[in-house]
């Protein structure tokens, strides 16, 4: 016999960890609490109501048999690791009203294969679908503004991201290891390009960087060893360090505009052949181990080159 729990006016679904099968939330019920299925695992398959408008904490996290989810029309928030660890989900279809996907709530679920982002969310938390290794193409909506840190890490099955035109901001690691992403355009009001951005994206062939973007961080595409070409807009004034070492197949950077700062080792180890350099300060190592580059030409912008800039 199942033992299932319920507050005490019904409204909120406080545990059923020993159901079987299918499982229909009853439409009294709207919310789903933290923690509530928790481990569950013989669900195959859950159908929550139009009632429904919130799935709490942890509600879900290791249902490991858990195949499909038929969510609620009025759902509006998935908490914090709701479905982490649910190895066995396929596909998700989001409600229209959804607003808020929580951090790492579908981490881990390595057989999504699809995503449809409504174009009501404004927010995606921190690892929401990290390691969701079957994850081939995500088309995120115009509402959302902004990318929490490694929201998309190592989803190494990845192919294509189309970013909101509106992004403003993302955090360190979005796309991490997401080793078969191809090609990336970044737009909109983003500033800053942050530490770890595209890092080891290997299959990642160019990139175009327009709009308002000032700064690329850290490692930003570090050890992307298929990136060939990239176009810099003259908005950029600052290339971190190791930005994009150990692109090795890197032939060509396109600047356009001047560049303030290009710091140690950005462009170290790789396949760089000639080089029109329009930048103020070249940073200790810059281009060193650049064992194609034949041909550099400065501008009159050049203050300072640094240590071992070109070392090798």
């Amino acid at each position: 016999m199942m033992d299932i729990k319920y507050s005490e006016d019904g409204t909120i679904l406080l545990s059923a960890q020993e159901v079987n099968g299918h499982f229909v939330v009853p439409d009294t019920v709207t919310e789903i609490g933290p923690r509530a299925f928790w481990c569950c695992t013989k669900l195959t398959s859950v159908e929550l109501p139009s009632s429904v408008v919130k799935i709490g904490e942890g509600a879900f996290m290791y249902c490991a048999r858990l195949k499909s989810v038929a969510f609620s029309p009025n759902l509006r928030s998935i908490g914090m690791e709701a479905f982490s660890g649910c190895l066995s989900l396929t596909a998700l279809d989001f409600p229209d009203n959804l607003e808020e996907i929580g951090g790492a709530a579908f981490m881990g679920c390595m057989h999504i294969g699809a995503i449809k982002f409504p174009k009501t969310l404004t927010s995606l938390g921190m690892e929401a679908f990290a390691s969701c290794t079957s994850l081939r193409s995500v088309i995120l909506p115009e509402s959302l503004t902004d990318i929490k840190e490694a929201v998309f890490r190592n989803c190494t099955g990845l192919i294509d991201v189309i970013l909101p035109c509106h992004l403003i901001s993302f955090e360190n690691s979005a796309f991490i290891g997401c080793k078969k992403l191809q090609t990336i355009e970044i737009t909109g009001s983003v500033n800053t390009i942050v530490k770890d951005a595209f890092k080891d994206c290997t299959n990642l062939k160019s990139i175009s960087i327009r709009g308002t973007v000032e700064n690329i961080g850290t490692q930003a595409f570090s050890n992307c060893k298929e990136l060939q070409t990239i176009e810099i807009t003259g908005s950029v004034n600052n290339i971190g360090e190791n930005a994009f070492k150990d692109c090795t197949s890197l032939k060509s950077v396109n600047f356009k505009g001047t560049i303030e700062n290009i710091g140690a080792r950005a462009f170290s180890d790789t396949g760089i052949g000639t080089l029109e350099l329009n930048a103020k300060n070249i940073g200790e190592g810059a281009f060193c181990n650049c064992k194609e580059l034949q041909t550099v030409e400065f501008a009159d912008s050049v203050n300072t080159i640094g240590e071992e800039a070109f070392l090798n």
